[in-house]
């Protein structure tokens, strides 16, 4: 019988290979030089038509020492074209479309309220829009891990159809809120966890971080792929550690839409230096077909 695996799991391995880095985040880091620093304005809990944030937690955080926060990000990113062809290896380069388009988007911050709880752990989550509509499925299965063993965690609203519901839901909290195409979105991930690295005095309220997880399921986790692909020289100084949860063997675009690119299996590059762990459901692997993309264990990457 197949085995039922806790979501536990997948978070502690990642934290095994955190505790083994040698250099922890720093602000004075050179990735500065390529991710632009966003701008984040706090939104009021009781903004707007419908006073909370959209998708807030179900849960009551405060009776877990948690608070719930969330923030207008708004900035520039860059438009992306690939360069050269993209082959199954992985082994992406891209170039810039269009450079400086004008974004606006939220992230949504659930954290210890108490320093001394947090773990200095951060989960940024690409929220899943295949329901056009942003959807937090790394919280909702792994909720429990997160709150006992202290992680923040942040939903990044990165793509046109959450941020399209978002202002059709509650015009007044998210009105200023405005994404041109799916195309900013990989910027939008990498400004997210600048945003952490550089503003956790705003953002998280001071608490210090130790490391970043990026995480992202089934169509979050295709992008989350193409990022780790096409934006490695980013990922790796933003992110120590990429959760692939149930991607299949295809990855995403670099521009409008959700449709994918041409190679029909996509490995991760081999010259990732990225903490990856890729796990996949048995309907990931059989129907979805990420059996066509599966690569040898390596130092850094995983897959379960």
């Amino acid at each position: 019988m197949p085995t039922q695996i806790d979501s536990r799991v997948m978070l502690r391995l990642l934290i095994l290979w955190l505790a083994s880095l040698t250099v922890l985040l720093s602000p004075s880091s050179h990735a500065d030089a390529l991710v632009a620093q966003p701008l984040l304005t706090p939104i009021p809990d009781n903004a707007g038509l419908k006073q909370r944030p959209f998708i807030s937690s179900i849960l009551d955080l405060s009776q877990y020492g948690y608070v719930e926060r969330e923030f207008q990000m708004s900035g520039t990113a860059n438009l992306y074209d690939a360069d050269g062809r993209w082959r199954s290896d992985g082994l992406w380069n891209t170039t810039i479309a269009q450079a400086d388009v004008p974004y606006a988007t939220r992230l949504l911050v659930r954290r210890p309220a108490d320093p001394q709880q947090f773990n200095g752990i951060v989960v940024v989550e690409w929220l899943n829009n295949t329901a056009f509509m942003d959807v937090d499925v790394i919280w909702a299965q792994s909720h429990d891990e997160l709150l006992r063993e202290g992680y923040a965690w942040i939903g990044v609203s990165a793509q046109f159809f959450g941020v399209t519901m978002l202002k059709s839901w509650d015009r007044e909290r998210y009105g200023e809120l405005s994404l041109p195409n799916d195309g900013v979105s990989y910027d939008l991930f990498s400004q997210a966890a600048n945003a952490v690295r550089n503003q956790s005095a705003l953002l998280l309220d001071g608490l210090p971080v130790k490391g970043i997880i990026g995480a992202g399921e089934s169509q979050s986790a295709i992008r989350l792929t193409t990022y780790v692909n096409a934006f490695q020289a980013q990922a790796v100084q933003m992110y120590d550690a990429i959760l692939l949860y149930s991607r299949f063997a295809l990855a995403a675009p670099l521009k409008a839409g959700i449709s994918l690119v041409s190679p029909s299996r996509v490995y991760i590059r081999p010259d990732n230096r990225l903490k990856i762990l890729q796990f996949e459901t048995e309907q990931d692997i059989f129907m979805f077909l990420f059996r066509l993309a599966r690569q040898a264990d390596t130092e850094d990457l995983r897959s379960w």
